[in-house]
């Protein structure tokens, strides 16, 4: 692992190779940052590694399969008030 000097950001790549894409999730970045812990009990210290990932949701996804779905069948609720009332069942 690589550490920058004067900083605990460690220079870690996390391997998406196998990572299935999603549809409505972005990977934008996958930081590393180094803790090292000393306890009272012993010499050496504990280290542990703390990813951070930032996404960010695709808006387009939500666009197609939420809004333009409830926009239709709101539009098509208000045209049932056009229909003559003995036309039957509504």
């Amino acid at each position: 692992m690589d550490e920058k000097a004067g900083s605990n950001i460690v220079d870690v790549g996390v391997d998406l190779s196998e990572f299935y894409m999603s549809v409505e999730w972005d990977i934008l970045e996958v930081p590393a940052v180094r803790n090292e812990k000393f306890y009272t009990c012993c010499d050496e210290p504990y280290l542990d590694i703390t990813f951070n990932i930032t996404m960010r949701r695709k808006t387009l996804f939500y666009t197609v399969n939420i809004i333009i779905p409830c926009m239709g069948i709101s539009f098509l609720t208000v045209l049932t008030f056009y229909l003559p009332s003995d036309s039957g069942e509504k």
